[in-house]
């Protein structure tokens, strides 16, 4: 296992050893984004990293550790839907589901296929305002494939969907 914190600076994401005792804990930096990192979360269960961008994209780190040193390599990109839109919310459940969702309310559900991540489905977060922001989200397992997802944002609302994904055909279905 290896002990890291991810975070953004601006548009690197930085690794951060909370327990090195000498320096200042910051053992490597990723290039790869070309806009502010805005989400960066651990895929549980997994050797993968996930960073989302104000340049529309969202971008899956391989961690290795290799004599007690960890290597991190870009595994793939994702472009988000709206190339003009800031991708602002990352929400990760396992590590075969994350959901992430930009400034004009598209939303990604992303599964991890084995050797590659895929967007499975696509949708826009329709009001009678469309004025709405996501800056929240929560995805949750209810019972076997069965999913729910909360989002809040910049209204009164919280938006709820729910939905059932196929793990052999990689399906969403009931959203």
């Amino acid at each position: 296992t290896f002990n890291a914190v991810a975070y953004g600076a601006a548009n690197l994401v930085a690794l951060f050893d909370p327990f090195a005792t000498k320096g200042f804990g910051v053992f490597q930096t990723l290039r790869g984004h070309s806009g502010e990192v805005t989400c960066l979360k651990f895929l549980p269960n997994s050797d993968y990293l996930i960073s989302a961008s104000a340049d529309s994209t969202i971008k899956i780190w391989k961690l290795t550790l290799n004599s007690n040193q960890l290597d991190v390599v870009l595994h793939q990109t994702l472009q988000n839907i709206d190339t003009s839109s800031s991708i602002i919310v990352l929400n990760v459940l396992n590590e075969k589901l994350f959901v992430a969702s930009d400034t004009i309310g598209n939303v990604s559900v992303v599964a991890n296929l084995g050797d590659h991540f895929q967007i499975v489905k696509h949708f826009k977060i329709e009001n009678e305002f469309n004025l709405f922001y996501p800056l929240t989200m929560s995805l949750q397992n209810l019972i076997g494939n069965e999913y729910i997802l909360f989002i809040g944002g910049t209204n009164k609302f919280i938006y709820l969907y729910s939905f059932t994904f196929n793990d052999e055909n990689n399906e969403i279905s009931n959203l």
